[in-house]
């Protein structure tokens, strides 16, 4: 049975004197989800040592550790003499011995504190030059809410990113290097990050070139939910974030078909 779960640095070292143990249940990797280094964005309990420490102690048991960090408007890409830079982080986690990297932007998600106020700040795209924001594009790998000036660069960012950690160099390296018991995986996943990074570019390279050229239209407020709601009485609840709608048979018994 293969399953996934994704854990913080700080549930790693609680149960770091367990890791034997767990690694021989089957566990073979943990997604821990850094976010940020600096704990600036959004603070786990994780700090460089402690990720560090973590990182080798997961290693030691067998187990890969598995990132994923989350990139914002406020996040440059690189800065001199400090942590707080997309590579900067990335380089931290590659010498801390993380087996893969996952690097995400910033996107509202709904049920979080900042979801309504994200989209009232005008900071979601409705549509780039004409082309209107699916879906699937909510998932982290396109930038489509943000304030910065010029958003096709933190587009152009994780693509950096991502290039920074899987690489043929890189690849080399680690059939090179000494052999631990996760080098193997590391050589593995270096195949597979660098296959999925030719997919990333050719799926998100023409939405950074609309960003660099086209006229972005913004959202006002969160989308109504397409389910209607009603109160008690028939009419539109007062907490339903849409248009009121008529609700039929209010207050009627009907029949239903019944198969027998």
């Amino acid at each position: 049975m293969r399953w996934h779960t994704e854990v913080t640095v700080h549930d790693t070292l609680q149960m770091k004197d367990h890791l034997p143990l767990i690694h021989d249940s089957g566990c073979r990797a943990l997604w821990l989800g850094v976010e940020d280094m600096t704990a600036t964005l959004v603070n786990k309990g994780q700090s460089v040592d402690k990720t560090t420490e973590a990182f080798n102690r997961l290693r030691s048991a067998g187990i890969c550790p598995m990132p994923m960090m989350m990139h914002h408007d406020s996040q440059p890409l690189y800065s001199p003499g400090k942590n707080y830079g997309l590579l900067n982080q990335i380089k931290l986690l590659r010498k801390a011995g993380a087996v893969s990297l996952q690097v995400l932007m910033m996107t509202p998600s709904a049920g979080t504190k900042l979801y309504e106020s994200t989209f009232t700040s005008n900071q979601v795209f409705r549509s780039v030059g004409g082309k209107k924001v699916a879906p699937h594009m909510y998932d982290g790998n396109y930038v489509i809410a943000s304030s910065h000036k010029h958003p096709w660069l933190k587009q152009l960012n994780i693509l950096i990113g991502y290039a920074s950690f899987y690489n043929p160099i890189r690849l080399l390296a680690m059939l090179f290097s000494k052999k631990t018991k996760v080098s193997h995986k590391a050589a593995g996943m270096q195949l597979v990050g660098m296959f999925g990074l030719v997919q990333t570019i050719l799926h998100t390279a023409g939405w950074a070139i609309r960003l660099m050229f086209c006229k972005i239209d913004r959202l006002t407020d969160s989308p109504a939910s397409p389910i209607p709601m009603h109160g008690a009485d028939g009419n539109t609840a007062c907490h339903a974030p849409m248009a009121p709608t008529p609700l039929l048979n209010v207050g009627k018994r009907i029949s239903l078909p019944v198969a027998v």
